[in-house]
């Protein structure tokens, strides 16, 4: 099956860092995917208590992937969301669509001087680091912008 990873960093010490789960469930309850894609939650724990999504097309998985398995599992995805974290590394290097997500003020005077246009300069086409707040329309955007990878 066709599958699309997505990383919730849980980091509740780190406002910059800490997935916003309540617009992440909001958006991903008004979103709806297509049926034959599962969506495969991985490296947080708490990503199913705090999202309730009851569906058979999520899958939340709290096993700890060494970094061989994060590569793998990122290049069979047909797109990957992440916040910044391994996975997002693994991502990074790899030819998979993605879309790496960061708040505007974190680390925004290092790695916006690495980017151009959004991208990591060795970056493929359809691979972008936005900085942007986990607002509910903006998670909706970008889970619409994925499916044109699917």
């Amino acid at each position: 099956k066709k599958f699309v990873t997505i990383h919730l960093k849980h980091d509740p010490k780190n406002n910059f860092a800490h997935a916003n789960y309540s617009n992440w469930a909001k958006a991903l309850k008004k979103f709806k995917f297509k049926n034959n894609l599962l969506i495969f939650f991985v490296g947080n724990s708490s990503a199913f208590r705090y999202l309730n999504l009851y569906d058979d097309q999520y899958i939340f998985c709290e096993k700890i992937f060494s970094i061989s398995e994060q590569m793998y599992l990122v290049n069979k995805s047909k797109y990957f969301i992440g916040m910044a974290s391994g996975f997002c590394c693994a991502a990074n290097f790899s030819d998979v669509p993605h879309t790496i997500i960061k708040h505007p003020e974190h680390h925004k005077d290092i790695i916006k001087n690495e980017l151009v246009d959004s991208k990591i300069p060795f970056s493929k086409k359809n691979q972008k680091i936005l900085f942007l707040d986990q607002k509910v329309d903006n998670i909706v955007k970008l889970l619409n912008n994925l499916n044109s990878y699917i």
